[in-house]
């Protein structure tokens, strides 16, 4: 049974892995397996909406969460499989914990490999936007630097007296 000391040292394990590229790639990873499964979907819900099907619902979310399978029955059989004791409750729940913690690990991992698959199909996919891009980065580059270079200082204009403006005339202010 794992201690907080070690539950501590794993968490803090696992919040170092997420360094570097991982969080982008795993990003990535999602989105890929999300776009793939939403791609299904128009063809499952022609498939599952059907009269008959749509009136069965409310029996089938009934035994679904009632029958003898159903959510509510497994979510007390796993109440009931909970220790007494305070002490070997917390050591349970730590375990039950870093398993989960253990778990979103391996998801986080599967997906960061998926992420940097779709990144590198992507990058070979447009090598040629890439070459373009990384040209027009260098000429953008090239132009700033020659824009940097200190230019000889202009010649200074000559001052001139501030032009008299002559006041409005009484016609002008009656507006005719």
């Amino acid at each position: 049974m794992a201690t907080t000391t070690e539950l501590r040292k794993t968490y803090t394990h696992y919040a170092k892995s997420l360094t570097g590229t991982k969080p982008f790639y795993a990003v990535a990873g999602a989105g890929d397996l999300a776009v793939e499964k939403l791609k299904d979907v128009p063809t499952k819900l022609r498939a599952e909406l059907t009269v008959d099907k749509i009136k069965a619902v409310p029996d089938r979310v009934r035994v679904e969460f009632t029958g003898p399978e159903g959510r509510v029955k497994k979510v007390a059989d796993s109440i009931a499989e909970l220790p007494r004791s305070p002490r070997k409750l917390t050591d349970k729940l730590t375990d039950l914990a870093d398993k989960q913690v253990k778990a979103a690990d391996t998801r986080l991992g599967e997906w960061a490999k998926r992420g940097e698959q779709v990144v590198e199909r992507m990058r070979e996919d447009n090598k040629d936007l890439i070459a373009k891009a990384k040209k027009a980065a260098e000429k953008v580059r090239s132009r700033g630097a020659a824009s940097a270079a200190p230019a000889a200082p202009a010649p200074a204009a000559p001052r001139r007296a501030p032009a008299k403006v002559a006041p409005p005339s009484p016609e002008a202010k009656l507006g005719g």
